[in-house]
């Protein structure tokens, strides 16, 4: 038998999937893995500066998933990987050299690293819009 909770979880997570906002982050690391759109570089510069906040917002996801819905560690798979993903920084940093050497434009770093942590603010906005959670960024 599934559990409301559980219930509720998988009707987000398949509304998420059809969401523009909740897909938006996959979507952009796709272009960047994917050629023309992105470059090794892009790639490993996004989610160099990216997955830190990506781990942190996974943890704290499951931990409240834990908490307040009982879910079992085995449920929490997903949360897992991401907040507890080992450092990958003398790869990128090796990678985006390479690319600069090579002449891609630091810009394109950037860039590349500015628009996933923009799309990863909006996958959890779209989470919380579909959870009926307010937003509350201390503004």
């Amino acid at each position: 038998m599934v559990s409301r909770e559980s219930a509720r979880c998988r009707t987000l997570f398949n509304w998420l999937r059809k969401s523009a906002a909740g897909g938006a982050r996959l979507l952009h690391i796709c272009c960047l893995a994917g050629a023309p759109y992105g470059s090794d570089a892009e790639l490993a510069g996004a989610l160099l500066v990216n997955f830190p906040a990506w781990g942190a917002n996974c943890g704290r996801m499951r931990a409240a998933l834990r908490e307040k819905y009982g879910l079992a560690t085995s449920a929490l798979v997903f949360f897992n990987l991401f907040a507890d993903m080992p450092s990958f920084e003398q790869e990128a940093v090796a990678i985006m050299q390479n690319a600069l050497d090579r002449g891609l434009p630091a810009q394109l770093i950037h860039r590349a690293a500015r628009m996933l942590q923009g799309y990863e603010l909006m996958f959890w906005d779209a989470m919380a819009g579909v959870a009926g959670v307010g937003l509350d960024r201390g503004e």
